[in-house]
């Protein structure tokens, strides 16, 4: 990969990246399940294809009703304990930030609680731009989101990488004109996100931390917090 001297953000997905959400996002989907549509196995591993994508558009694309996304939400807020940072990911966000390289959020959450957990996990001082569902139109896999990070970075598409474990992250990425990388540990399995074709595919934190370090290089000038 020909990316040094050419990648000079970075920006990341959230749930399933830096944070597993994994076990709190079933149990919300289970609750608000069972109160909006009622008897029935909830299809959690349905709406774990669709990772990536604004809530209440993957409840549409589901056909389930979109009022699930609110009470969704309220049960992850009032439980929200349950999300762990992944192992490793302050040290790399820490390494990274000491490296001049600019670090970014780019989610299909909602913009309140994304920056909640930022705070709450500690990951907050690493980043320095947040976009969220709530701050575009067309949420992943359109390209809007990082089209958005790279105005706020000050970086063309081709200057940043996108790091996702989900094939709407590596469609956004790409559709962007991104380089991509997937991670193995998040909700799809690798076989899956092998076939979105991401440019680079890692299995552990310690991997994506060399490549990230390897392949990017720090702006010539410092990139304030532009939240």
């Amino acid at each position: 990969m020909e990316w040094q001297l050419t990648v000079r953000g970075i920006a990341f997905d959230l749930d399933g990246v830096l944070i597993n959400s994994i076990p709190l996002m079933e149990a919300a989907f289970q609750h608000s399940y069972k109160e909006w549509v009622g008897e029935g196995e909830p299809p959690f591993a349905e709406y774990c294809t669709h990772m990536g994508q604004r809530l209440e558009d993957i409840l549409r694309l589901m056909g389930l009703p979109v009022e699930m996304a609110v009470l969704y939400k309220k049960f992850c807020l009032q439980n929200e304990k349950m999300v762990e940072i992944f192992p490793g990911v302050i040290s790399l966000l820490d390494r990274l930030q000491k490296a001049g390289v600019p670090l970014a959020i780019c989610t299909g959450k909602d913009r309140f609680r994304t920056l909640r957990i930022l705070e709450r996990l500690g990951i907050a001082p690493y980043i320095q731009c947040v976009i969220t569902s709530d701050d575009v139109v067309h949420a992943k896999p359109d390209p809007e989101s990082l089209h958005a990070v790279g105005e706020k970075m000050k970086l063309r598409p081709e200057q940043m990488i996108m790091v996702g474990d989900a094939p709407y992250d590596v469609i956004c990425g790409r559709k962007a004109g991104a380089k991509t990388i997937g991670v193995t540990w998040g909700f799809t399995s690798e076989e899956t996100l092998r076939n979105s074709r991401p440019d680079l595919l890692v299995e552990s934190m310690e991997e994506l931390l060399q490549v990230l370090l390897d392949h990017t290089t720090a702006p010539p000038c410092h990139v304030s917090q532009v939240r």
